[in-house]
């Protein structure tokens, strides 16, 4: 399957930190920062390699920016990123069935997941490196045995304890990772870190 999507948005509406007209004020408003468009393009491919083997695979491509700005908003600027995109991410995955087992349908699976780096900050403000997530990879595993009324699934999700950065925010003051020289804290929130467990399902 193939898919390709365009999505404008006018009169953009972001956060926007009121300290860009007064230094003094750490508030922030909701304004319309301008024009706005994505574009991108989804793959998905699925075979069966074997008859107990089947691979599939997902691709997305994003561009997405701001396109128009607006005097009020004087932090952004045409051809800023918009928050939380990525220019790519991917995922491969790989699952055999193995013969039936006393009437048990088992099976493994392996997921690989790739996101790239994008930009977290919020439009009004316009991009920054302290502001950036880092791409990241994960590895997740399963073990899968049902029949009529049960299931049992054995996990691995994270497999090699990656910390994925899904979010980032600076406040002022307190011990920590000071950026750009200023008194400025970063912190990042991540992933689940390597985790492992077994669930077992019945249906009556």
């Amino acid at each position: 399957n193939v898919s390709a999507f365009n999505v404008q948005w006018t009169d953009l509406q972001v956060s926007t930190a009121l300290s860009a007209y007064d230094d003094t004020c750490g508030a922030s408003v909701v304004a319309n920062v301008g024009e706005a468009e994505l574009n991108g393009v989804e793959l998905e491919l699925k075979a069966l390699v074997t008859d107990n083997l089947e691979v599939g695979m997902t691709a997305e491509f994003n561009d997405a920016e701001l396109t128009k700005g607006d005097p009020g908003v004087p932090g952004a600027s045409v051809g800023d990123p918009l928050k939380n995109v990525p220019d790519f991410a991917a995922t491969l995955s790989a699952q055999y069935y193995f013969e039936p087992i006393n009437d048990m349908e088992v099976f493994a699976r392996i997921d690989y997941i790739y996101t790239d780096e994008r930009s977290f900050s919020d439009v009004a403000a316009g991009p920054s490196d302290d502001m950036t997530l880092v791409s990241y990879s994960l590895v997740n595993l399963r073990l899968v045995a049902a029949s009529d009324n049960w299931s049992f699934t054995a996990y691995v999700d994270n497999l090699f304890d990656e910390a994925p950065e899904l979010g980032v925010q600076q406040l002022t003051g307190g011990p920590g990772d000071y950026v750009s020289g200023s008194s400025t804290q970063r912190f990042v929130s991540t992933g689940r870190p390597l985790t492992a467990g077994i669930k077992i399902d019945y249906n009556f």
